[in-house]
């Protein structure tokens, strides 16, 4: 007989190449520091295991994890891996709409941040802060714009 704590485990999957945990619910993903957190923020109520911070982690120590196949990445020790921009999206995690560097392939929700980061990682001449480019308008910001980043734009609207 199956009771509603057993299907607990249901509530996270595995994607084991990248060794990374996303809920099913909220499709994203949780890293393993934040699981005890992210499941009494969004979830709590679902399961009595989760009626308190201690049982949760409780839960989450002798249950969770020690369900898991493989150990867990933990984006603090090692770095995540990010794959190429032509990977298929994981159906298991929810699509964003962003913009993505030009130049390498990160992504960001702000196209603001994509262009500081151009600024700082590849552009030839570093504009200062805010650049001539914040006071202009139309054909002179497209000028400015012309000759910081060159015929390539800094950024594209991207998936991540």
């Amino acid at each position: 007989m199956t009771t509603r704590n057993d299907t607990a485990l249901d509530l996270f999957h595995l994607l084991p190449d990248q060794r990374i945990l996303v809920c099913r619910a909220c499709k994203a993903g949780v890293v393993p520091q934040h699981l005890v957190t992210h499941i009494r923020a969004h979830h709590r109520r679902l399961y009595p295991d989760f009626g308190t911070k201690r049982s949760t982690a409780e839960w989450v120590k002798n249950r969770l994890l020690t369900s898991l196949p493989c150990e867990l990445l933990d984006p603090l020790a090692e770095s995540i891996p990010v794959p190429p921009p032509d990977t298929k999206a994981f159906p298991v995690l929810k699509l964003h709409v962003g913009y993505g560097c030009t130049h390498c392939p990160i992504v960001s929700k702000r196209e603001e941040e994509i262009r500081r980061h151009y600024n700082i990682c590849h552009a030839e001449v570093r504009r200062g802060r805010g650049g001539a480019v914040a006071n202009s308008r139309g054909i002179m910001q497209k000028r400015l714009n012309s000759e910081h980043y060159g015929d390539q734009p800094p950024c594209q609207p991207a998936f991540y």
